[in-house]
């Protein structure tokens, strides 16, 4: 996906895995890379993996770039938690449908399509 391809949606998630508290430095150019692309107006949420004794997590800085870039911000973000050491996976229990919950949320706090 290219930067100027989100000006097609009204509604855009951002997710990210967290690296040392922070989001990874591809995820970080990705974001830079969207300075020139107007997203005022546009609704969103973010989310990131962490592991779940991390505190801080790549989250706040998906949301900063949103608030930045003018987005709305539909949803609290959401952390999803994997085992501390887990590597990539599997993800705790029950975090699943955490994420399940945040998805519907997110859909019923934008306007239906007709």
């Amino acid at each position: 996906m290219k930067p100027d391809d989100l000006r097609a949606f009204d509604t855009i998630v951002f997710g990210t895995p967290t690296h040392m508290e922070d989001i990874p430095d591809d995820v970080k150019r990705f974001m830079e890379s969207l300075k020139p692309v107007d997203l005022r107006g546009k609704e969103g949420a973010a989310f990131d993996t962490r592991y779940e004794d991390e505190p801080i997590g790549g989250l706040s800085q998906l949301e900063k770039y949103m608030k930045g870039y003018g987005m709305k911000l539909v949803s609290s973000g959401l952390p999803v938690l994997l085992p501390s050491g887990a590597g990539e996976g599997p993800l705790i229990k029950n975090e699943l449908s955490k994420c399940t919950g945040f998805g519907k949320l997110i859909g019923e706090k934008i306007p239906s399509a007709t």
